[in-house]
């Protein structure tokens, strides 16, 4: 497929992507690919004329097709990101891999764990790779917890996690199968992806059984806005995970370097006038969300523009409990409690890795034959706990796993290059402990 000579000529070694869904999400991932020394955006694939026309002359180098048949069709593109929606995530997949490209799919990865399996068997029959991303469960701070609490650290094993969220998720302007559960919409869809991958990452991979609570109490959105779930894990660690969306509280409020401002960067009088005007159906939500699409004048996702500190936005405040301390983000990386007091491991963490690091996953597999870790085994056990959430809601009774998979060794191996080299080895923790 010209791929291997693309990537093993040093003097135009990219990895050529496209991009199918034009959407809100897609922005994240055109800037993440601005960024990459080693990929490129080649063409999008929508089936609104306008979103192509947006696209077109944002991306004036680049071809856009109205359907992923046609995305597929051209010949100089090596790997699609799927970025359609949920429900379609499996079609779009096969096809792409079908048509000997790589995959890389937002999360969640589908809908269904047949849908995965389908996804995962069109992967490895056309031997191309997949990545199940779009995920801040590895973020550059999750991942050096993570490394924090491998054996032989300081802290010990990891005995349980913890993550809250508060957001304004269900006041976003939402398309109509966004809060539609059956055709993947909701937050335990869209949004336990974040929370699940992070509290897999630290306890280590294999979730044995769920039990949740879902709850829906805001008539204008007929999904979900809220979770809490307790995962059981086969080595004995525990984890809960509970997301709020309706955006009374956000939780950025509550760091003491934070601030009262959610998703949709609104404060709280802002988010009261736009839960009004949901309740009141004045708000025009399919002229707010095309703005935040590709070439519009309000992008819910900007990786370019650099932050000052982390803020717990989708994924919430993270408390991971260790034999020998705890751990929990700082402004800029980790704090970390222990016997010597607390210390900061700093972490190189301004939101600029989202949708950059699958990329260069990607690179690295196909270039340089490393072992993709967030694989399409990992998505579907990230599914299954998603599946788990609502199924325990819905019966009240704890949920057993089936499909679970541990931690690739590369997934932390790759958390190194976004820190400090020897940042957690004793000497420098003791160092820079307060």
């Amino acid at each position: 497929m010209g791929l291997a000579m693309c990537v093993g000529d040093k003097s135009n070694g990219f990895l050529r992507f496209g991009i199918v869904g034009l959407g809100v999400g897609a922005t994240a991932v055109f800037s993440a690919l601005s960024r990459s020394r080693y990929s490129t955006l080649v063409a999008g694939a929508d089936t609104d004329g306008h979103v192509r026309r947006r696209f077109s002359e944002r991306f004036p180098d680049s071809r856009a097709y109205e359907s992923i048949e046609d995305l597929c069709a051209d010949d100089s593109i090596d790997a699609i990101w799927i970025s359609t929606p949920n429900r379609l995530h499996a079609d779009h997949a096969v096809t792409a891999a079908n048509a000997k490209k790589h995959v890389i799919i937002s999360k969640p990865m589908t809908t269904t764990l047949g849908d995965a399996e389908r996804i995962i068997e069109a992967c490895e029959r056309n031997q191309v790779k997949l990545i199940a991303g779009h995920s801040l469960g590895f973020s550059p701070a999750i991942t050096e917890m993570a490394r924090l609490t491998q054996p032989g650290q300081a802290l010990g094993q990891v005995r349980a996690v913890q993550l809250v969220a508060f957001t304004d998720w269900m006041l976003l302007p939402r398309t109509a199968e966004e809060v539609d559960e059956k055709l993947g919409g909701g937050i335990i869809h869209r949004q336990s992806p974040h929370q699940i991958d992070a509290i897999r990452l630290l306890c280590g991979g294999k979730v044995d059984s769920v039990r949740a609570h879902v709850g829906s109490w805001m008539p204008e959105r007929q999904a979900p806005g809220f979770f809490t779930a307790f995962l059981q894990f086969e080595n004995g660690a525990v984890g809960t995970a509970s997301h709020n969306a309706y955006g009374h509280l956000v939780t950025s409020e509550i760091v003491d370097w934070g601030k009262d401002v959610g998703i949709s960067g609104c404060d709280v009088k802002q988010r009261a006038a736009a839960r009004t005007a949901l309740r009141n159906r004045s708000l025009d939500e399919d002229a707010l969300k095309d703005s935040m699409r590709v070439g519009g004048a309000a992008p819910l996702f900007d990786t370019l523009k650099k932050r000052r500190a982390w803020l717990p936005l989708h994924l919430g405040l993270t408390f991971v409990s260790c034999d020998h301390g705890d751990l929990r983000h700082s402004p800029h990386g980790v704090y970390m409690y222990w016997d010597e007091g607390r210390t900061e491991v700093p972490v190189g963490d301004d939101a600029s890795w989202f949708g950059f690091s699958e990329i260069e996953e990607l690179y690295r597999a196909v270039a340089m034959g490393e072992e993709v870790y967030r694989d399409g085994y990992w998505g579907m056990a990230t599914l299954e706990v998603a599946l788990a959430i609502q199924q325990s809601s819905e019966s009240r009774k704890e949920i057993k796993l089936r499909y679970q998979t541990g931690i690739r060794p590369n997934a932390l191996k790759a958390a190194s290059r976004n820190t400090p080299h020897n940042s957690n080895c004793v000497g420098c923790l003791k160092r820079k402990t307060q």
